[in-house]
């Protein structure tokens, strides 16, 4: 499973855990380390990675706004996390604008038409996932700040309508892949299931 927050399921998954059934946490993580394993990516360091990669685009310098997933979900605290740290050794890099996009497209729309006069001081907005990036982006051109303003995302996945694409249509700057782990999820539930090691 995946929780969409890290504190609501947690009691649930103890129990689960408690009673001798394997769990098998995909993506986010819970309150506790009371599951069988963890699949996911390390969402501390792709928020490094993107602090780094903007650092470099702005030669160190500049302004941004950051679109943080949903409060208490693991893959954003962790994000922020990294990506504030890897902005501490750019001092002339600021967070002008913290906003809450809650992963989806309309949310950080609608978060970023409330700061608009923080938008067009941006140089680069860093959002989460992609959609909230194809979010701000529809809000900066709807604006006419899409001269001047650059847009990072998380996921880097294929297909219509996703980060890939984005990029291709230079709606996007950059996207930072996050591999989804399905498969390695399936493969550790059945070596859990075979008794193999996993």
């Amino acid at each position: 499973f995946s929780p969409n927050e890290a504190q609501p399921l947690t009691p649930i998954v103890e129990e689960v855990f408690t009673k001798g059934i394997p769990v098998v946490v995909l993506d986010r993580k819970t309150a506790s380390n009371l599951y069988t394993s963890f699949v996911g990516a390390d969402n501390y360091q792709i928020g490094q990675l993107a602090a780094t990669y903007i650092a470099h685009m702005l030669s160190g310098k500049g302004n941004i706004i950051e679109i943080v997933g949903l409060p208490g979900s693991t893959p954003a605290i962790e994000r922020e996390k990294g990506f504030s740290d890897g902005l501490r050794q750019y001092p002339n890099l600021k967070i002008i604008s913290e906003v809450y996009g809650n992963w989806l497209k309309d949310k950080a729309s609608s978060q970023l038409e409330k700061n608009i006069d923080k938008l067009s001081r941006a140089d680069v907005v860093f959002a989460h996932n992609d959609l909230m990036a194809l979010g701000a982006q529809e809000v900066a051109q709807k604006n006419k700040l899409t001269n001047r303003i650059r847009f990072v995302g998380v996921d880097g996945l294929p297909g219509p309508g996703a980060g890939i694409e984005f990029l291709s249509d230079k709606i996007l700057t950059a996207t930072v892949l996050y591999p989804t782990g399905g498969e390695e999820a399936i493969q550790t539930a059945l070596k859990i299931l075979n008794k193999e090691p996993f």
